[in-house]
């Protein structure tokens, strides 16, 4: 018998293991193997059903039990791996984004460092050293080029039109991560958790208000205690921060759903995010010509900040992977004069689209194109195709001056 062949063997090593103390994680994983084995294509709806008791009508996009079970599973997995399982001859995974299992054997001799799936042979370990001494040496390099280019990069920056007023202001700089609040919910049934995301409930006076008019969820709900957000966001930050690299800018770093009123009266801010996590910042909209609605996704361009003068939907083309977006870009007055630098989309690709072209020195030339003004304080439209996390086109639609 070969040892792909003996796959109960292996599964019941794991599920016998330390890592494996809940039952549901093993059923599930015994459930996921047999369907492989099978042939069987699994949908969300089947497991929520089979393994988690879930009544027929079942809709994953108002429980995540699945999706929530399979990510601990594959991470229990990654657990067994690095310590009871390490000199296992079978690799049993979970690839992301399937409900297939794979297994895969491992020949002898041969070690796994950390989760990736890359198998790399003891012999390989002097071209990893090679390796890490060259990036070392590159990243020395790097560092020291730019150590000598900073007086250069705040002469050019203090004189760039967007961002010269937050390198000259004398506030910190409080940069603010839009972060998606989650919530967790305890099923009564087999006391399994499931993870919500509500685009209406961003903090937690949010969260508090949504139990209160949700009654009969009132017990089964809590706060996950964690967050997370885009996989655009690290990308954004680290432009924004290259716009002040050289200055003496101190810069803290926020998620917007805990920024407190003292944050706005006291710092510059640059926020980034989704429409639906801008929170308290959602008051400074009201000095700009725009207002938003988070679903269906639209945009209201009003004239004289009273009366809408156009209605902006998101209409995406079907056929193609290609989607629309539309990107607010605000420069506001804050509080006590403090500045306030906002940047919305409803996809990833549609900020990552404006903060590159805001960030870029030479975006100044494109703007003359629309307008000559060189107001203090201003809004901007963009709309932008992209996919994923990048954008490929976009077209300014508006640049306009704001009144304070």
């Amino acid at each position: 018998m070969t040892r792909i062949s003996n796959i109960e063997l292996w599964i019941n090593k794991i599920c016998n293991s330390k890592v494996f103390t809940s039952p549901t994680d093993s059923r599930l994983l015994r459930y996921l193997a047999d369907a492989t084995i099978n042939g069987n294509v699994l949908k969300e709806s089947v497991i929520a059903v089979d393994i988690f008791n879930r009544d027929p009508s079942f809709n994953p996009g108002d429980d995540s039990i699945v999706r929530s079970s399979i990510y601990n599973l594959r991470k229990k997995l990654d657990s067994y791996y690095l310590e009871d399982g390490k000199d296992d001859l079978i690799r049993i995974t979970i690839p992301k984004g399937s409900y297939r299992v794979v297994f895969e054997e491992v020949q002898p001799g041969t070690i796994r460092i950390g989760k990736t799936k890359k198998i790399i042979r003891k012999s390989d370990f002097g071209v990893l050293i090679i390796l890490l001494v060259v990036t070392t040496s590159v990243f020395s390099i790097l560092y020291f080029s730019q150590r000598r280019t900073m007086l250069k990069l705040k002469k050019t920056s203090e004189n760039n039109y967007f961002w010269s007023d937050f390198i000259k202001s004398d506030k910190p700089l409080l940069i603010v991560l839009g972060n998606y609040f989650m919530m967790e919910r305890i099923h009564p049934s087999d006391s399994s958790h499931s993870f919500i995301r509500n685009p209406a409930v961003n903090t937690p006076e949010e969260f508090l208000a949504f139990r209160d008019q949700n009654p009969e969820l009132k017990e089964q709900m809590k706060t996950f205690g964690m967050s997370y957000f885009g996989e655009e966001i690290p990308w954004c930050l680290m432009k924004i921060i290259e716009v002040f690299n050289g200055t003496s800018k101190k810069i803290d770093l926020k998620y917007s759903s805990e920024l407190v009123l003292n944050d706005l009266r006291e710092k510059d801010i640059v926020f980034f995010g989704d429409f639906s996590t801008i929170n308290i910042l959602k008051s400074f909209l009201n000095q700009t010509h725009y207002k938003f609605k988070i679903s269906p996704p639209t945009i209201y361009y009003l004239e004289n900040n009273i009366d809408t003068a156009e209605i902006i939907s998101i209409v995406n083309p079907s056929g193609t992977d290609f989607q629309n977006d539309y990107s607010i870009i605000a420069k506001i007055n804050g509080y006590k004069d403090n500045k306030i630098m906002l940047f919305l989309s409803f996809s990833p690709f549609g900020k990552t689209e404006a903060i590159y072209k805001l960030t870029d020195p030479s975006f100044i030339d494109e703007l003359n194109k629309i307008s000559i003004e060189r107001p203090v304080y201003w809004d901007m439209l963009f709309k932008v195709s992209g996919l994923g996390t990048s954008g490929f086109y976009y077209e300014i639609l508006r640049f306009k001056p704001l009144g304070n």
